[in-house]
């Protein structure tokens, strides 16, 4: 399960529009890093959850895509 910290200030700050942009870019972030290799899914609020079929390759590019949520905003 992926959680993105401080959400709820980007949402508060910028509104409810940038913040719903904000998640469908990290939910194309998520899905191009585990490509055909497993799913994303998008739980509510800002909880994601990745199910991969090949745990590697996929798994250290998913994290990385996590650790550079952060520029996104």
């Amino acid at each position: 399960m992926i959680d993105l910290n401080e959400f709820k200030s980007i949402n508060d700050s910028k509104g409810h529009d940038f913040g719903d942009l904000f998640l469908q870019n990290v939910a194309k972030r998520f899905k191009t890093a585990v490509g055909d290799n497993g799913l994303v899914a998008r739980l509510g609020g800002d909880e994601f959850v990745a199910l991969l079929l090949i745990v590697g390759k996929a798994r250290r590019t998913l994290c990385t895509t996590y650790c550079g949520c952060d520029c996104l905003y």
